[in-house]
């Protein structure tokens, strides 16, 4: 992963929507050919369990930019989203 894959992806990849009834949650894809960036927005002051549509697959994933420290390095399915968390996952 580099930084140019994730601002090609960020700004020519194809954007989907996931979730558009989850009012407290925002997540979509920015996808490429053979890579996506997953972006997921807790806008809540409360903790989120929030589970990402079995149609969404990351064989690898990384953790990219967060404004929590402790946020999971890895994407998974299951997410507990921290109250205004915001990850982005880089995956192929």
């Amino acid at each position: 992963m580099s930084i140019i894959s994730v601002n090609l992806l960020n700004t020519d990849g194809v954007y989907e929507l996931l979730d558009a009834e989850n009012e407290k949650i925002y997540a979509y894809l920015r996808k490429g050919e053979k890579e996506s960036l997953i972006v997921l927005c807790n806008f809540t002051d409360e903790t989120v369990e929030y589970e990402v549509d079995e149609s969404v697959k990351a064989e690898r994933s990384k953790l990219v930019i967060s404004n929590y420290k402790d946020a999971p390095e890895k994407f998974a399915s299951k997410i507990t989203m921290k109250p205004y968390g915001a990850y982005v996952y880089y995956t192929k």
